[in-house]
């Protein structure tokens, strides 16, 4: 079993999901409404902990109704919150609405200002009792601090990018894996070729491997001199939502347990695109933890 630090954001995500056509002037009715535990990091916690892994998280938490939705999340799922911030504001809220007439995904997000978690919590915190760390971005002060000590215990750091900002260069500077979407990989580059734009990235950092994610479309990664193209899997898509945390948590599970990086790949496409065929930014627990022993996701290499 892996010890598995996360650093990052959680959300309470409200989600309508519509079949009907959208009236710009007036209401319409949407066939399903959820409120779910969410965010990139949550989502790959839950996902690493279904695999088997034990799997502790740091970040921001509000005060609310919502946040103990979250809390409550972690409990059942045997996530240990660790070290984090309990803020006096609402918790992180993500709006979803899935429209199945268009195929169309719209996500807005509030986040309050008071919701924040920085370095001083993670004083006392005992990096060196983990196998790896996985930070998705959103803590980024905190983030660089965690990194910056499992840099000094020669812990692995994977580092999820879904966008860039100022701490971007230092936080890929204390990463040793790096996934992110193919267009943040190129603009992080300033090149549209996706495979040059891998080199390029891999070349000025000291990377283990390099993650283009495509949706639909796949991956394609860069672990050295060897470039790998993984085609995306057919199923029939839902709701995309958390598809990307899913590829994350996976990929992870399997590169602390030394899978190849093709296999992670592969292993990782499938369970995110598994998720896209439920509504949510995850697959409910019983069907991933019986989907992920069904595959054999769940099981060590032999060498381990």
């Amino acid at each position: 079993m892996s010890k598995i630090l996360v650093c990052g954001n959680t959300t309470a995500d409200i989600i309508t999901v519509c079949n009907e056509p959208y009236n710009p002037s007036g209401k319409r009715s949407v066939a399903e409404y959820k409120v779910l535990p969410g965010g990139q990091a949550a989502n790959a916690a839950v996902l690493l902990a279904n695999l088997c892994n034990k799997v502790s998280f740091v970040g921001a938490i509000g005060n609310d109704a919502m946040a103990q939705i979250i809390k409550d999340d972690f409990v059942e799922n045997e996530v240990y919150i660790a070290k984090s911030a309990f803020c006096e504001a609402p918790h992180h809220l993500g709006f979803v609405r899935v429209d199945q007439m268009n195929d169309e995904r719209l996500i807005d997000m509030y986040r309050h200002k008071d919701l924040s978690c920085d370095a001083p919590v993670v004083e006392n915190l005992n990096i060196s009792e983990y196998d790896c760390i996985y930070i998705d971005g959103h803590e980024p002060e905190i983030s660089l601090k965690i990194g910056r000590l499992a840099k000094q215990y020669g812990i692995l750091v994977i580092s999820d990018m879904e966008e860039i900002t100022k701490y971007s260069t230092d936080i890929i500077g204390i990463s040793n894996v790096l996934v992110a979407p193919e267009k943040i990989v190129q603009d992080l580059a300033g090149n549209d070729d996706t495979e040059e734009a891998l080199r390029a990235i891999y070349a000025k950092n000291e990377l283990d491997c390099i993650v283009a994610t495509r949706g639909e479309n796949g991956c394609i990664g860069l672990d050295g001199k060897d470039l790998y193209d993984i085609s995306g899997c057919v199923v029939d898509v839902i709701d995309t939502t958390g598809a990307g945390d899913a590829f994350h948590g996976a990929f992870t599970h399997f590169w602390v347990r030394n899978y190849s990086t093709s296999e992670c790949m592969a292993k990782a496409n499938r369970i995110a695109a598994e998720k896209c065929c439920y509504v949510g930014p995850r697959m409910p627990m019983d069907v991933a933890k019986s989907f992920v022993s069904e595959n054999g996701f769940n099981l060590p290499t032999a060498s381990m």
